[in-house]
């Protein structure tokens, strides 16, 4: 409870609307992602996705649903859709792991038309460079959201793990002497399971964001 206090509360923001008719922030979900998974920081591949629809609402990107090419014409999705890259000039700046979505669209479509069926069998092609790719995409979404200070300096997770370390001795100790003794090995079994599983079902307990 001590490390939750010091380490686990969210700072005070001083905002308290109850109803947003607008998204009240200027960063992408890829950086929200972020946010929700406070112990490693990591956005999911899903948010790539969010991000190219990101990019339509800032006018780089447009999207057409157009038919799709099934397999001997019957297996298959009906529909899919169409990636258009805007020329008008009107798009809005673009952090820069958007700018790398949008620039990996590009390289994918080499000119080309490009659909969401043909970007996946594209990326799908190179596993290697695609993984590598999706990486760097990460560290730079994850520097972008540390630049913006929503993380605090510690997590409190170290002390945490040394105090449960600690229990785990003591604990052992006390209950060493009963565990010939039926039910011993159990509580002892038990009191390991706690404290390895502590962690990690609470892992949002500690993390200051």
């Amino acid at each position: 409870v001590l490390l939750w206090h010091f380490f686990g509360r969210d700072p005070a923001t001083g905002y308290a609307a109850t109803y947003e008719r607008e998204i009240p922030f200027d960063y992408g979900p890829a950086i929200v992602s972020t946010i929700l998974d406070p112990v490693w920081k990591n956005p999911k591949t899903g948010d790539i996705m969010a991000t190219i629809l990101l990019l339509c609402l800032k006018k780089h990107l447009a999207l057409e649903k157009v038919k799709a090419e099934k397999l001997l014409g019957l297996f298959g999705r009906d529909f899919d859709y169409k990636i258009v890259f805007r020329a008008d000039g009107k798009g809005e700046a673009l952090a820069e792991h958007e700018q790398m979505v949008l620039n990996l669209l590009r390289e994918k479509a080499a000119g080309q038309e490009m659909t969401f069926s043909k970007l996946e069998t594209a990326i799908k092609a190179d596993n290697e460079a695609s993984a590598k790719w999706f990486d760097s995409w990460v560290a730079q979404v994850k520097r972008e959201a540390e630049r913006r200070g929503f993380y605090g300096p510690g997590t409190g997770f170290l002390l945490f793990a040394a105090g449960g370390v600690l229990l785990l001795l003591v604990g052992f100790l006390l209950l060493s002497n009963q565990a010939a003794q039926p039910g011993g090995a159990i509580g002892l079994l038990a009191t390991f399971l706690l404290l390895a599983l502590l962690p990690a079902v609470f892992r949002e307990a500690l993390p200051k964001r």
